[in-house]
């Protein structure tokens, strides 16, 4: 099996995961869904076609980089990769052979020309490269971890506008770049063999991607590997988290460090809750405008949650400084900062706001 890290893809599977597992066999559509949660929740349908007799790897992804979405998977018993587009509110279907039966698939950019290449795991663990818009793929390459429980996570490690594979297979793992010429290995590492939900994203926003999963046991553990950006990752990091059970990476790095906070909160765990908020703020902003913006939102709810903990701790000064810190920065987000603790740190809205705007 392979996956990845991209959010658009995670969520819109997720979402139509069951549509197609369960409805995907049946010859009529089921009755629409009602007007007024139509109304609700903006979605129509649905849209039901069936593909195979038994797939897996739904993905949702620009196979043909025309800027739409597609829905593929694999289908074992013809053995090819379905594609589903959606026209005029009606669906189509095309279909990938792959010559073969496969672990799993892929797509990611390798040769760096800016379009997605089809990546293909035999059934043998050896890796396929099929170039954007040709049939034709590269000789299978042995990664050398065997063919079992293969997963491949694509990510650009180190910078250079191509993808590396971050290779899992059991309690083993390996990086391969150059995948669009001479493939180049990385010693096999040790992994634990029951590491899920694994992601390539940068967690920290320092513009380098980070490998995350979880562990599970009796309290389930977040496991992380910082970025170097020359293609490797640090030592392993392990937070234990209670009741963690995935990770949702968002379209910006303070989005995993929020999940985070909020679940250490919920499972009343302050002291991982300040860890998490303290390293956030720390990190480095993002550089595009709209993921910047949501960073630095992301630090006004954790200096609002910092000032309502030290009132709770009976430390005013502590709680008067992040309101500070927070005008410092001249930002204010008034759901973060509620009148009874403003009022608590002897000042109102209309105050906090007047020296904003004098500044």
């Amino acid at each position: 099996m392979i996956s990845k890290s991209h959010t658009v893809r995670g969520a819109l599977a997720t979402l139509l995961a069951a549509a197609f597992a369960a409805d995907v066999v049946a010859q009529e559509a089921p009755p629409p869904i009602p007007i007024e949660l139509r109304a609700r929740f903006g979605f129509t349908g649905p849209l039901v076609r069936k593909v195979a007799d038994g797939f897996y790897g739904l993905q949702v992804h620009d196979v043909d980089g025309d800027g739409k979405n597609e829905l593929t998977a694999f289908d074992s018993r013809r053995a090819r990769i379905v594609v589903v587009r959606v026209v005029d509110g009606a669906t189509t279907m095309d279909s990938i052979p792959t010559g073969g039966q496969i672990n799993g698939y892929e797509f990611a950019d390798v040769d760096g020309n800016g379009r997605d290449d089809l990546l293909l795991v035999d059934s043998r663990g050896r890796l396929v490269v099929r170039r954007n818009g040709s049939e034709e793929g590269s000789r299978p390459f042995d990664l050398g971890l065997g063919s079992r429980g293969m997963r491949v996570y694509p990510g650009d490690l180190d910078g250079d506008g191509k993808a590396e594979l971050v290779l899992i297979s059991r309690d083993k793992m390996r990086v391969a770049d150059d995948v669009d010429a001479m493939v180049d290995l990385s010693p096999v590492e040790p992994v634990d063999d029951s590491i899920h939900s694994v992601h390539v994203v940068d967690v920290d926003g320092d513009g380098r991607l980070d490998l995350v999963g979880i562990v599970p046991g009796e309290r389930m553990n977040l496991r992380l590997r910082l970025g170097v950006g020359d293609g490797t990752f640090g030592a392993w990091r392990i937070t234990t988290v209670d009741s963690l059970r995935d990770v949702f990476p968002g379209n910006y790095p303070y989005h995993l460090a929020e999940q985070a906070w909020g679940q250490a909160r919920f499972c009343e765990r302050p002291e991982l809750a300040r860890a998490v908020a303290t390293h956030a703020l720390e990190a480095q902003l993002p550089g595009l405008d709209d993921e910047r913006e949501k960073g630095l939102q992301a630090r006004d709810r954790f200096r609002a949650w910092f000032a309502a903990e030290s009132l709770q701790r009976g430390d005013v000064d502590a709680a008067k400084a992040w309101l500070e810190a927070t005008i410092e920065a001249d930002r204010f987000n008034d759901p973060f900062w509620p009148d009874e603790l403003l009022q608590q740190l002897g000042t109102t809205r209309a105050e906090v706001k007047a020296r904003l705007s004098g500044r």
